[in-house]
């Protein structure tokens, strides 16, 4: 959030225990991940996502603001959201300074479970003089360290404010805003590979990706809270933001690529169009003079609907007919008939001039989607959630039957079929999205995902990783189906030509109705 009220009414605690870092550690279950720390007194305790024990301090002591020992993040559970402004005297920026400053020094301390800690400035030859850095931890000159620390965050605070009145020192703070915000952006690119680095070491059961929730908060404000999003929604989200980063950032710092790999520039910076986009081809036939309109749209993923049976409210109905993933995939490209005479066909019109009193002939027409570019990974949304009633949407709870290869050669223009070879259509399962629960505003959500480097599946539930069968995870109530093309061509993804004919036109009218409201 942009301003806290209750920031404002802050009053750090005296001889905080955050200045000491051998107390960076839960005082309820020990733990050092997500540690928090009152600003209203000394206590210590982990963070929602580990044990709850910051967050039962606020319930019994009202305390509100906390601070995050490590990424420094400053938590108002008031407002439930995080803090961002400071108050008048500044205490924030002072206290994020004198703990920036304690973490540079070199400290290893050990904890009641025999776990060392060491701070992140800590060299390798620092570990030789442990019993010096133990002395050094126990020495009340600590706290001296601290208060000079502040004493020279206020004389800056002091100098900076005059420099801002004069010219000169207008172009030097601009240059630091320039130099902060390329830092910054350095910063955020090194604790993304930190992070990735963690992942991978198997050092750590459980990594919590704080940096990551507060860039989505902040980039998709729609996304802020704790409250129940949409799986489908919020990937759509986070794929176009990442786009949106690669394109500015691509064009606007060529520099931070290397020479050598600028020939691979353009593929870099489209790597999430190159992996999902594909293409559809929307022909529209009239039915008076059998004359077919083309249009080309692309996608990035195509949204299913179920059959019409599974929308009636009889479950004993729907309940006795299996759906399958091909039928849903027939539907969505199967000849829908246009209601009425709505269509303006450009060869029925060919004799009526542009600015003719004459009327405009409408005529009955039917629409056809067909895939004419394939992409490397289709992505497949299965509509569960319709609307019933005015404000409420209710889940499609029956299961989909899905195999583990499929082919898109029946769903793609049959004109050209041979432009292609065969195992381009064909694509094997990697992924699958469920989502647990009845409502669409409640429920939980988990994966299945496919390790093609150990040719195993795994079930992917918040922190808890489980290797699974093929066969459970057909047995899952998918959302959301990621394929993989088995043979992708060696210029980028497979496109199949349009059919091209004399009478076929690049863009579709309607009169008096859009044709979106026509179609699935």
């Amino acid at each position: 959030m942009d301003k806290c009220k209750h920031i404002g009414r802050l009053r750090l605690a005296q001889d905080h225990s955050i200045l000491n870092p051998q107390k960076w550690h839960c005082v309820d279950c020990n733990t050092t991940e997500s540690v928090w720390a009152c600003l209203s007194c000394s206590h210590v305790a982990c963070g929602r996502y580990i044990e709850e024990h910051a967050l039962k301090h606020f319930q019994e002591s009202g305390h509100p603001v906390a601070l995050e020992v490590n990424e420094l993040y400053v938590f108002c559970y008031l407002c439930d959201d995080y803090v961002l402004n400071d108050n008048a005297t500044g205490d924030l920026k002072l206290l994020r300074s004198t703990l920036s400053a304690i973490k540079s020094q070199n400290y290893e301390c050990t904890t009641r479970s025999g776990r060392i800690l060491r701070s992140m400035g800590t060299s390798d030859d620092s570990y030789l003089s442990h019993g010096g850095a133990q002395a050094w931890l126990r020495n009340e000159d600590r706290m001296f360290t601290a208060l000079w620390h502040r004493r020279r965050a206020l004389l800056g605070k002091i100098f900076r404010s005059w420099l801002e009145l004069t010219p000169t020192g207008k172009k030097i703070l601009e240059e630091e805003r320039r130099q902060e915000e390329a830092e910054e952006r350095r910063d955020k690119a090194r604790k993304r590979r930190q992070e990735r680095k963690l992942m991978w070491s198997g050092k750590w059961a459980l990594v919590s990706p704080f940096a990551m929730l507060h860039s989505v908060w902040r980039l998709i404000p729609a996304f802020r809270g704790y409250a129940q999003q949409d799986a489908q929604e919020f990937l759509c989200e986070l794929l176009d933001k990442v786009q949106q980063e690669l394109e500015t950032t691509g064009t606007k710092y060529p520099a931070l690529i290397p020479a050598s790999q600028r020939k691979l520039i353009k593929q870099v910076l489209n790597v999430v169009n190159n992996i999902f986009h594909g293409q559809l081809l929307s022909q529209v036939t009239c039915l008076a003079c059998d004359n077919k309109s083309n249009t080309v749209e692309p996608f990035w993923d195509l949204s299913l609907e179920f059959p019409e049976r599974y929308h009636c409210n009889g479950k004993e109905m729907s309940s006795q007919y299996p759906c399958l993933l091909t039928e849903m995939l027939a539907k969505f490209t199967q000849t829908e008939a246009l209601e009425g005479k709505i269509y303006a066909c450009d060869q029925c019109n060919t004799k009526r001039r542009k600015f003719s009193s004459k009327p405009v002939i409408l005529t009955e027409a039917q629409k056809q989607l067909m895939v004419c570019r394939l992409p490397q990974v289709l992505r497949l949304h299965l509509k569960r959630f319709r609307w019933s009633g005015r404000n409420h949407r209710e889940k499609i709870g029956v299961h989909v039957h899905f195999d583990q290869m499929l082919n898109m050669e029946p769903y793609c223009c049959r004109e050209s079929l041979k432009s292609l070879l065969p195992d381009c259509f064909i694509y094997d399962l990697s992924a699958v999205v469920m989502h647990h629960g009845k409502g669409f505003g409640s429920g939980h959500y988990t994966a299945y995902c496919y390790n093609s480097e150990g040719g195993f599946w795994v079930h992917c539930n918040d922190s808890k990783l489980n290797m699974c069968t093929m066969e459970e995870v057909c047995k899952a109530q998918a959302y959301i189906l990621f394929y993989s093309q088995r043979l992708t061509q060696a210029n980028g993804p497979s496109k199949i030509p349009c059919p091209s004919t004399a009478d076929s036109q690049q863009h579709t009218e309607l009169a008096d109705c859009s044709m979106d409201n026509s179609s699935s």
